[in-house]
């Protein structure tokens, strides 16, 4: 091999050493983080707001949603409704509702049925942020809008509970005893919602709640007989259920008398005089 031959080979294989020693320093260089997705949704300027400017502007319709986003970054929390990375798409399909000058609610819609909000969360004076539920019965809160809440309120549907949003927030009007068996849930008949609890896994009802605008109050049994399987009795807390005119089904068992000790006279020390 003559010296020009030689000298070809040697920058040749000085090229190739040189894009694999590139390549390797590419590689084993650190990853950089993904780009965030742009958002044409959001307010322009809306990740600057203060607390005072989000709340301030959850009264404007364009702005409600950006505001509410805000409140909840400025909060530190990390609901399921507000992810830490969002997207266009789900902004759009975030739905936010005003209740009364200081009651606001925001929450993901899933399919068509904006009336039905999965993972809510309220928004109180002065901007608070309050969540519905936390961990895994997060994302099994739902919140139903009623169209005219003379004849049936907005309800919070958890498995264990039904919560009635009133004026100045959740009451719980019917709750369970700890029954793995059943759950609640809605279902819409002539245009109103009914409280049904089914098999927790399977949809057969068990019991149904209609609610009654005079009494303001959901009516139904407290006690009844589960199908078998899985056999048994499902019970409601009547003590911790706020909004449930008991009717129907089993009655429940009565509650034990406590026996209370007769009072003693005065001076009279279990049977001692004092000196």
């Amino acid at each position: 091999m003559n010296h020009v031959a030689r000298h070809t080979l040697t920058t040749i294989l000085l090229a190739v050493g040189l894009a694999l020693l590139g390549c390797r320093d590419q590689s084993s260089s650190p990853s950089q983080p993904a780009p965030q997705p742009k958002l044409t949704m959001l307010a322009a300027g809306s990740d600057t707001w203060t607390r005072d400017t989000a709340y301030a502007n959850l009264a404007d319709t364009d702005l409600a949603v950006s505001a509410a986003i805000r409140l909840v970054r400025l909060a530190k929390l990390a609901p399921l409704c507000v992810p830490d990375v969002l997207t266009d798409d789900h902004i759009y399909r975030l739905t936010f509702v005003q209740f009364n000058e200081h009651l606001y609610a925001l929450g993901l819609v899933v399919g068509s049925d904006r009336a039905c909000l999965h993972a809510p969360i309220l928004f109180r004076p002065e901007g608070v942020v309050e969540p519905v539920a936390v961990g895994p019965l997060e994302e099994a809160t739902r919140l139903y809008l009623s169209a005219d809440t003379e004849r049936f309120p907005n309800v919070f549907v958890q498995p264990d509970r039904v919560s009635v949003l009133t004026e100045d927030g959740l009451t719980i009007a019917i709750i369970l005893e700890p029954d793995p068996d059943v759950v609640f849930d809605l279902r819409v008949e002539d245009d109103l919602g009914r409280i049904v609890l089914l098999l927790a896994d399977r949809p057969v009802e068990v019991s149904k709640y209609l609610w009654d605008p005079w009494e303001s109050a959901f009516i139904g049994p407290a006690v009844n007989r589960l199908p078998d399987p899985p056999g048994g009795s499902f019970y409601i807390d009547l003590e911790g259920s706020r909004m449930l005119v008991p009717m129907g089904g089993e009655m429940p068992e009565p509650e034990p008398i406590k026996q209370t000790p007769p009072a003693q006279p005065p001076g009279d020390a279990g049977g001692l005089t004092a000196l």
